[in-house]
């Protein structure tokens, strides 16, 4: 049986990326009705391909589930799912029952009319353009108030590109496109058509050859135009990992159309949607008490900070420059100009957006450039989309005030780190931190914990819209007293909080303007940042609770550790009040925290967990949050032992459908884009906290491994059973436990030499030793296999067992790049 477990992995590992839909069905001859290691096994293969067995009742006349029935897509409709018990009589020779169900197959598309808008921005005479805009921009430059610069900047472009590209409609029909269809290869099939149709009348062996070398002729063409499109447009999206995922979607013809409830006018669903995204929001404020919301943020005396941000200073046309070349220009509905035009005339229009950005800052206003277009989207394809409450409004901002708010950013950020105002545990949004690095140092906390024999209890807090009910005056207010903010500074942020209004959009429709109350702009710059100093002070209130915090915008995890004897203080005294203090603090900041969406795990090895009781706390009076083995933090998933199994069979799951997508993609294009195809699409997954794999069991190892193998005979065409390892060499692709390996050691390079968070440098400490140009790391002495797994023990140990001259390297891109060719030479040895 054990055979057949791994031959049955080892086919699901060929199969699955290699067909995009399948089903597989018959009599298994396990016992899935009981739970045995062979039942196990059986379905966490089937799981870690994202699979499940549909049959959950008996299907063999002894009473026991030995058929089963997957698929890897929806096409079985479950309702008609069946086992006919009852059928023995008329089957006699068989003592499995007959099993019945209904395929589904995909809806033909209706081939729809609709109208669109649009511009012919690709036949506009770009020095024609280039010279108006500049002709119309250069007039009437005396303006009093930034709102009227920005009106008249809006205008002037609108006013040429009107000129050069009007906006204009048409009715297409709504089929799937083919972009690489043009009238070449419809030339082509119109004469293989003929040919066709000749040689069916004749019948002549003459007139059969003629049809069937345009056949082949119109079939190596479709090929090449396909293999050409799609290798140029690869080449387009090829600079990001989100653009090729966006290629992924252009290859697949994913339909990119919005799904919107039902409705017989789309005007009144944007009104609805724009109505209830609001009504939501209200809803949550008016849970809360009024008591300060009149309050004057300046009246209150500010703590003492060495000096104070009162005026924002001016930015030049290089800083602007600068600023572009870091992000990527963008454009939305609100703006004037597509972001291709603007990108052609930047010369052109860096003097204006320097004098608009400098009148802003000195005026302290943003009166102008507040306007929020939303696009509600889906949470998730399989939820109803006739539920509002299912959508997530996204938010495109006019590019005028995003450049406005990166400078205001810059500003900040240098008064907060000269004052050192930073908060240590807050990840977001802050150079050299991520989720990752986080994640890296929480669960070294819970190693360490563990190998010393405790348990540690982490609550991950639950927020509704925390961006979208801060209070306007306490964030002033916090600016105030707690950051130094005053005068034009404090101006320009009371101006840009306030009097901020948004409508939905949907094609052609748009909401009324709805003004927005509460809340920081998510699709802003500065929203996510303002919202991080908003919550500055939970940090300091966790503390005094003697628990831990670490947190990445609004997700938090808080954690303690302690000895199984003490579990029932803990449990029914600690958490409670600190959950009640957490409580206090978010209400008078106006933040909801849900009880019961809030989870609550312990961690631990085995023989410690086992002496715990308790199943559940009490957070508050008649709130009961029952502790979970398994939850989802920062996309990696925990499980309560430290062992990943949940994590590793949802990995592999997505990747493999990632690589199906992938292998239908072999024939168009060459070995180079299918790497860098692999390496965004892979292996940013499998490399995602792959730190924290360190010391897994072989069977994890494997499992990851396996991933990585597959992806290699995608791209290569390798049989079954063909060894992978040569072919991964010729790939020059690290294995994984190397891969693991050289993250933990790229970590570990910068908390030495300062590019990482103070967090992860407090755990990586050199000797005392004087006259060694690369002293080794303290080890961290431990008891148990979970405390050689933590950071802190095998960051030390990998570091010392390094050659000098690669810890040494006087750069990242240096050390990365000595550090590769090390760890190839030990995971491929000659």
């Amino acid at each position: 049986m054990g055979s057949f477990l791994e031959d049955f992995d080892e086919f699901l590992d060929c199969v699955f990326p290699k067909y995009d839909k399948f089903l597989i069905c018959g009599d298994v001859n396990i016992q899935l009705d009981k739970k045995s290691a062979v039942s196990t096994e059986f379905v966490r293969i089937l799981a870690s391909y994202g699979l499940n067995q549909l049959i959950n009742e008996p299907t063999h006349k002894a009473g026991h589930t030995l058929d089963m029935v997957t698929t890897s897509h929806k096409i079985i409709d479950n309702s008609t799912l069946q086992v006919l018990s009852d059928t023995l009589e008329i089957f006699k020779s068989c003592d499995h029952f007959p099993i019945i169900f209904t395929l589904q197959c995909k809806t033909l598309r209706s081939n729809d009319k609709k109208k669109i808008q649009f511009r012919s921005i690709e036949k506009i005479d770009k020095d024609r353009f280039s010279f108006d805009l500049l002709d119309k921009l250069a007039r009437n430059k005396s303006f009093s108030t930034f709102e009227e610069h920005l009106d008249h900047y809006n205008a002037t472009c609108s006013e040429v590109l009107d000129i050069h590209a009007p906006l204009l409609e048409k009715v297409i029909k709504d089929v799937p496109s083919a972009p690489w269809f043009d009238s070449e290869y419809k030339a082509a099939r119109v004469a293989r058509r003929k040919a066709e149709k000749v040689w069916l009348k004749s019948h002549l062996p003459i007139d059969r050859d003629i049809f069937n070398h345009l056949r082949l002729h119109c079939t190596e063409l479709a090929s090449s135009k396909k293999k050409l499109f799609f290798q140029g447009h690869f080449e387009k999206y090829s600079h990001s990992t989100k653009g090729l995922y966006k290629f992924v979607d252009v290859f697949l013809d994913n339909d990119a159309a919005l799904k919107l409830p039902p409705t017989e006018s789309l005007q009144d669903t944007v009104e609805e949607f724009n109505t209830f995204f609001t009504e939501k929001i209200k809803a949550i404020r008016e849970a809360f008490s009024n008591s300060t919301l009149n309050e004057d943020p300046v009246a209150k005396v500010p703590v003492d900070i060495d000096s104070k941000l009162c005026e924002f200073r001016e930015t030049s046309v290089e800083e602007l420059k600068d600023i572009l070349k870091s992000v990527k220009i963008k454009s939305c509905l609100a703006d004037p100009l597509p972001a291709e035009l603007m990108k052609d005339n930047l010369s052109i229009l860096l003097p204006q957006l320097c004098e608009l950005v400098n009148l802003s800052l000195s005026t302290g206003c943003m009166d102008g450039a507040k306007s929020a277009l939303l696009t509600p989207l889906l949470k998730n394809d399989s939820l109803d989309s006739s539920n509002l409450k299912n959508y997530r409004p996204v938010s495109n901002l006019a590019f005028v005030g995003k450049i406005i708010e990166k400078v205001v950013q810059i500003r900040l950020e240098e008064h907060m780190k000269k004052n050192k105002l930073d908060m240590p545990f807050q990840s977001a949004y802050k150079k050299n931190h991520s989720t990752e690095t986080l994640l890296i140092r929480v669960v070294n906390d819970l190693l360490i914990a563990s190998d010393e024999g405790k348990a540690t209890v982490v609550m991950l807090l639950d927020l509704s819209a925390a961006f979208d009910t801060v209070d306007h005056n306490k964030l002033l207010d916090i600016l105030y007293r707690e950051m130094g903010v005053s005068g034009t500074a404090l101006a320009w942020f009371r101006s840009y909080l306030s009097g901020r209004c948004q409508r939905v959009r949907v094609g052609t429709h748009e909401s009324v303007d709805i003004t927005i109350k509460f809340g920081v702009p998510q699709g802003s710059v500065l929203g996510p940042i303002l919202f991080n100093i908003y919550i500055r002070s939970l940090y300091a209130t966790v503390h005094s609770q003697s628990f831990n915090i670490h947190g990445f915008a609004d997700d938090h995890q808080i954690y303690k550790a302690f000895q199984s004897a003490i579990e029932h203080q803990i449990m029914t005294e600690k958490i409670p009040q600190c959950f009640s203090e957490i409580t206090k603090w978010m209400k008078s900041h106006y933040l909801q925290l849900n009880p019961g969406k809030t989870e609550i795990m312990v961690f631990g090895n085995q023989k410690t967990l086992s002496k715990l009781q308790i199943k559940g706390v009490f957070i508050s009076p008649g709130v009961c949050i029952r502790l979970v083995s398994v939850a989802k933090n920062l996309g990696f998933y925990l499980d309560s032992t430290l062992d990943f199994t949940t994590q590793i069979k949802k990995l592999k799951s997505s990747c493999f459908n990632k690589l199906r997508h992938i292998a239908k993609m072999k024939k168009f294009l060459n070995i180079q884009q299918l790497q860098q195809l692999v390496s965004a699409l892979i292996f940013s997954n499998l490399d995602y906290c792959n730190a924290i794999y360190y010391g897994a069991s072989s069977k994890a190892i494997k499992q990851l491994q396996s991933i990585q193998n597959r992806a290699c005979a995608t791209i290569l065409g390798l049989k079954r059973r063909e060894p992978k390892s040569e072919h991964l060499k010729k790939l020059h692709w690290l294995k994984v436990l190397e891969r693991i390996e050289f993250k933990i050691l790229l970590v570990t390079y910068k908390a030495l030499n300062g590019i990482a968070p103070d967090y992860i440098s407090d755990l990586v400490k050199y000797y005392n030793l004087s006259g060694s140009r690369s002293p080794s790391l303290q080890t961290h002495g431990s008891k148990t296999s979970y405390g050689d797994r933590a950071f802190i023990s095998c960051a030390a140990k990998l570091w010392n067992r390094l050659p000098e001259a690669i810890r040494t390297s006087p750069s990242v891109k240096t050390f990365k790049t000595q550090l590769k060719t090390h760890l190839f030479k030990k995971s491929f040895p000659t």
